[in-house]
């Protein structure tokens, strides 16, 4: 029995061994590839004639490098003048992303770089920024090429620099500060013979198939898709065919997206407190209507717009515009098919909208960012060319603002409209009168305009007070008399929570989407925005509705939540039919369509707040004016020669475990590597055969004793 227990004992030390063994090449998953999805990548976009942007332009180059954190210009352009050996990674710091010294140095010199990595503050006050300027990649004129007067070129922007419409040959990604540091620890070099052996490298990841290719070309070669998506309108009154003949419209309008030289970290915060404010007197005046003026007419109809792809070019208000002026179906959808109520050719999610065709505008009201201004002003800019017809406009602002509103004739001469929506109204529909009310005067009073900084401006007292004025003066002309005061209500709280949802990372806090979208929907938008975490604000490729809403549910909430909530607080008619989803509402809206031979007759039934309700609330299709599709599914697309926008952003794809990303793997000196493997196979192998030797022998020595004392095994 003592030979059997130095025996049991030997197998417990060769098992020690064995486990040991497994343990060295266990250890070489340290070395293997890991793939990460935590970083914003900067898109290759082109409009007629240019391409801008960054990314990776062939499959060649998505390799792995070692990667080189930079965070001083100085080191910087020593290391992109230098002649290397091999290209590397740039990690850089936040202090060099917002200097535009350093990135004209990698835009001139990219030789010795594969990808460039941007540590991302997501506060700007952690940074320090060169000469105590702002950050801003756009132009200082944003969209100055689709103004009303594109000659003039005003700086609205003086913090801009325009890098975000450069090209550079490389991708650049931005990974959140926590993981950069993280990077920076798990890659210590070892000291190993005196010898420094860096301990990992990096692999961008991500092809983009439009490089060098301007929206024509690569919309032919299916290479790259519009930038776009959906807008939102909302009628104040039922718009009957009737009214269109009789009454006046009023249109007021706010940007519902942004975009940056990280679009997905653009959360627009700045642009959305136009919309915060739009939503709050959109909702005032339903409650006067419902509480006050019952039982009295509507002179004017107010329309509430929420416009999307503001950002490249006005997309969705230039959209809505010539779709009105110039949309003709020739192939209606059918709703007992499943094809919807709009259009199936070409394509359109509602052609309500043609109701518009011909009617009396009375006047256009753009709300524009109203959140961070420096005094306690508001600015009302006007087209120079418009100063007789703005008149009874301007008076009906004045009136309900009172000395809060500022409107500056000389300068808007000079300057021509701001960045807004008004651009496209003016140029469309130049006999009727438009406003843009800011909180800026001669330039914005925003240090990080359009950028992925733009995620600190609130001020809900600002916002507020914006939408009070804007909802007594709908009143105004809606009525065609001036308000009391007190019998005008702008809910400052709304404000408050609209604003928040518009800029959350974490849609699942927004209380009023819980409350009015429908379930279903909401549950999609959340899931969504769970897997990916993508900015809702950026509009990215446009897709029509149905896939929109599979496949990117995210950049569908905004309008979504403004289309639910204004559709509940004007409808119509609230029924008692309860709902988790609009399809639940299908019976509802086909009895009430049971008569319309003209899809643009067809009014929608939609569930909000929990139950089935007829009100005038559609989506609209948002994409460049200098586009068109080539079939009634939109899978292809043309550029026009009319000199609307064509903005395209490539069509993207990955080569590295589909990560639109990075990926790490250690790569400490080759004997090392080999001798871990070396050392662990031997170990495996040795102790392997001496386990084996070990249960050979023992089971004979284990039969010898069980025999000397008489033991037989059952």
């Amino acid at each position: 029995m003592a030979s059997s227990s130095a025996w049991l004992a030997a197998l417990v030390v060769c098992c020690f061994l064995c486990d040991f063994g497994f343990a060295q090449l266990a250890g070489l998953a340290d070395y293997a590839e890991t793939c990460f999805e935590t970083s914003a990548l900067c898109f290759i976009s082109a409009e007629t004639g240019v391409t801008f942007g960054c990314g990776i332009c062939s499959q060649d180059q998505v390799r792995f490098a070692p990667f080189r954190l930079v965070t001083q210009l100085t080191e910087l352009e020593e290391f992109l003048t230098s002649s290397a050996d091999e290209q590397e990674i740039l990690v850089i710091s936040t202090e060099l992303y917002v200097s535009e010294q350093a990135l004209n140095l990698i835009q001139r010199n990219p030789q010795n770089v594969l990808a460039v990595y941007v540590e991302q503050e997501s506060n700007p006050s952690d940074v320090s920024f060169p000469n105590d300027q702002g950050f801003s990649p756009a132009l200082t004129s944003p969209n100055s090429a689709f103004s009303s007067d594109p000659m003039i070129e005003t700086a609205w922007n003086p913090t801009g620099n325009g890098l975000r419409e450069s090209l550079f040959s490389v991708p650049m990604y931005a990974l959140p500060s926590a993981v950069v540091q993280d990077l920076l620890r798990n890659s210590t070099r070892l000291q190993v013979f005196g010898e420094e052996f860096p301990r990992a490298e990096m692999k961008p990841g991500g092809v983009m198939w439009a490089c060098g290719q301007d929206a024509g070309t690569c919309l032919e070669q299916s290479t790259c898709q519009p930038v776009g998506g959906h807008s939102v309108w909302i009628a104040g009154d039922t718009v009957n065919s009737e009214d269109v003949q009789t009454k006046e419209f009023v249109a007021v309008s706010s940007m519902l997206d942004s975009t940056s030289f990280f679009p997905e970290l653009g959360s627009g915060a700045w642009e959305v407190t136009g919309a915060a404010a739009l939503i709050a007197a959109a909702d005032a005046f339903a409650t006067y209507k419902r509480e006050v003026a019952s039982t009295r007419t509507i002179t004017r109809i107010p329309i509430f717009f929420g416009f999307f792809g503001e950002s490249f070019g006005y997309a969705g208000s230039d959209r809505f515009l010539v779709d009105v002026q110039e949309f003709t179906c020739t192939q209606q959808a059918d709703f007992s098919q499943g094809q919807g109520f709009g259009c199936v050719s070409p394509y359109a999610p509602s052609t309500r909208f043609l109701n518009f065709r011909d009617v009396n505008w009375n006047s256009h009201i753009h709300m524009g960012p109203v959140g961070p201004g420096a005094d306690a002003n508001l600015y009302g800019h006007t087209d120079g060319k418009q100063e007789d017809i703005n008149t009874a406009l301007k008076q009906v602002l004045e009136s309900n603002y009172g000395e809060e509103l500022v409107f500056d004739e000389e300068f808007d001469a000079e300057a021509g409209l701001p960045p807004s929506s008004s651009n496209s109204f003016v140029s469309r529909l130049p006999e009727v009168p438009s406003v843009t009310l800011t909180n800026y005067q001669e330039s914005f009073d925003f240090d990080f305009y359009q950028s992925m900084f733009d995620n600190t401006v609130n001020s809900v007292d600002n916002i507020c007070s914006a939408a009070e004025g804007l909802a007594k003066s709908v009143i105004q002309l809606a009525y065609d008399e001036e308000p009391d005061a007190s019998s005008v209500n702008v809910n400052c709280t709304l404000v408050e929570e609209v604003f928040g949802c518009f800029t959350s990372a974490e849609l699942s806090d927004c209380k009023i989407a819980a409350e009015y979208l429908p379930k279903a929907w909401l549950q999609s938008i959340l899931d969504f925005n769970e897997e990916t975490q993508v900015s809702q604000s950026y509009p990215s490729v446009f897709t029509p509705l149905p896939v929109t809403q599979e496949q990117a549910a995210t950049r569908l909430f905004r309008q979504s939540l403004m289309r639910y909530f204004l559709g509940y607080v004007n409808a119509e008619e609230r029924t008692e039919n309860t709902c988790s989803s609009d399809s639940d509402c299908n019976q509802i809206m086909q009895d009430l369509n049971a008569n319309v031979a003209d899809n643009s007759q067809w009014r929608e039934v939609i569930c909000a707040r929990g139950v089935c309700v007829v009100t005038e609330s559609y989506f609209h299709q948002a994409f460049g004016t200098g586009i068109q599709p080539r079939d009634s599914g939109l899978n292809t697309f043309r550029t026009t020669n009319n000199g609307g926008a064509a903005f395209t952003e490539s069509v993207w794809g990955s080569n590295v475990d589909s990560v639109i990303g990075y990926c790490l793997q250690a790569v400490d000196s080759y004997d090392y590597g080999v001798s871990i493997v070396i050392a662990g196979v031997f170990v495996w192998v040795g102790s392997a055969l001496v386990l084996f030797a070990a249960a050979f022998f023992l089971r004979g020595k284990i039969a010898d004793d069980n025999e000397q004392i008489g033991y037989s095994p059952a």
